[in-house]
């Protein structure tokens, strides 16, 4: 994993039992290579992929407009924040915080490995 955010987001996604892909490729309309969210999960109910992208350089100006090519692809591709798109990051000022993780996994109880 390329941060120690994104590592602390797998050991909070396998403490709750959930499984995922790190940058599984994902072929999007409107863009001619795969893109790697940071982690893809499984929403069972649904039966549909959910992306997690953890925003790890926001302070960084063209990491921001690298992302905002990507939100305007994932937009363009029916995938909106707050339905398949999670977003956290962080900045100099506001790094990485366990709590916000914790939340977030808390909404996502349809990700949970389905029991035998």
């Amino acid at each position: 994993m390329r941060s120690r955010a994104e590592v602390a987001i797998a050991d909070a996604l396998n403490d709750s039992n959930i499984p995922y892909r790190y940058e599984k490729p994902l072929n999007l309309r409107g863009f001619s290579k795969a893109i790697r969210p940071d982690f893809t999960l499984i929403d069972f109910v649904r039966r549909i992929e959910i992306f997690w992208e953890y925003l790890g350089m926001m302070d960084n100006p063209s990491y921001t407009s690298n992302f905002q090519m990507k939100f305007n692809l994932y937009i363009a591709n029916d995938i909106f924040p707050g339905d398949r798109l999670i977003l956290s990051g962080e900045t100099n000022s506001t790094p990485y915080n366990r709590y916000i993780t914790d939340k977030i996994i808390s909404r996502l109880p349809m990700c949970v490995l389905p029991t035998a």
